[in-house]
């Protein structure tokens, strides 16, 4: 009975899980409206946030590992997705998702439903076309030239911040990230901009708050979810203080000029000094504050004593 059960079980597992043994690879592609830096980055977040993937390269191709889920019946995958770029403002990302099972489609559906621009979804192997790569007119870099984090935006290009319709510099700026509650360095005279939470609440510790201290003494705090943001969180921290140090330090150093002399002109010598001030012997002078009287100068300053005046022979230093 016993071996007869082991065979039944062994047979349903061979019939049941024949894709166990190896993954299949399934290739998408994807035709999204918006422009192919801001694809790139949202994909970053919505492959955290939807599928909690792990991101193994943030560059381009981005490849990552999303784990199982056992409530969706999902085997983990390995995916990669490719950013291009055909036309202005439009970005078609390839995907290949090797995964072991038939849900390559649900992983795709997860992560696009959490991009927040429209996206079409073909399965034909996509045309060879230009793709987002890295260069130095782009400072691409491993991430897309502006970085975003619930509401706030980083220009890596012009070095700015833009959040609720504010533009603010960059350079000396420090972010900081805090899990439970916002830096209790924080007063409500130094916040300016803020999200939607009390500087006074207990800690909760579901929330992840990043706090910008900008040059001038104002701060920017945001917050997010501590579950699926605080690697996104720390990444936006990190790339503003790198782009603070920076910016600050090319602020405070002026660019060097060099003058050179003209084709045929002699060299100028270095100017002469200033001649030394008239010397002034020590003596007896009219006092220039009372005419009745005179002070002595002891020939360096001034001195306290005073004596009726006299016919002067000679004058003396200005007093003041």
């Amino acid at each position: 009975m016993t071996s007869r059960l082991g065979g039944v079980l062994r047979g349903y597992v061979r019939r049941r899980l024949p894709s166990w043994d190896m993954g299949t690879i399934e290739k998408f592609t994807t035709r999204v409206q918006a422009p192919a830096f801001d694809v790139h980055r949202a994909l970053y977040e919505a492959l955290i946030s939807a599928v909690d993937a792990t991101v193994l390269d943030v560059d381009n191709p981005m490849r990552a590992e999303v784990p199982r889920a056992i409530l969706k019946n999902r085997w983990g995958a390995k995916v990669t997705a490719h950013v291009t770029v055909p036309a202005p403002d439009v970005a078609d990302v390839h995907w290949t998702i090797d995964q072991y099972g038939d849900k390559h489609r649900a992983i795709l559906d997860d992560v696009l439903t959490a991009l927040p621009f429209p996206s079409t979804v073909t399965a034909a192997p996509p045309p060879k076309l230009a793709a987002l790569e890295s260069s130095p007119g782009t400072r691409f870099n491993g991430a897309a030239p502006t970085m975003a984090f619930n509401g706030l935006r980083l220009d890596l290009a012009n070095e700015v911040l833009h959040y609720r319709g504010t533009t603010v510099p960059v350079a000396g700026a420090r972010a900081e990230v805090d899990l439970g509650a916002p830096n209790s360095r924080l007063t409500l005279t130094r916040v300016v901009l803020i999200g939607v939470f009390a500087l006074g609440a207990k800690k909760d510790y579901t929330k992840i708050y990043v706090s910008i201290a900008l040059a001038d003494g104002q701060i920017i705090v945001v917050e997010g979810s501590a579950k699926t943001q605080e690697g996104t969180a720390r990444a936006f921290a990190t790339a503003v203080n790198n782009i603070g140090v920076r910016a600050a330090r090319h602020q405070a150093t002026p660019p060097q000029t060099t003058a050179h002399p003209a084709a045929g002109a002699p060299p100028s010598s270095p100017p002469a000094p200033p001649p030394p001030p008239p010397s002034v012997p020590a003596g007896w002078y009219p006092d220039a504050q009372n005419s009745a009287l005179q002070r002595y100068w002891d020939g360096t300053v001034w001195t306290e004593h005073t004596a009726p005046a006299a016919p002067p022979a000679s004058s003396g230093p200005a007093r003041s």
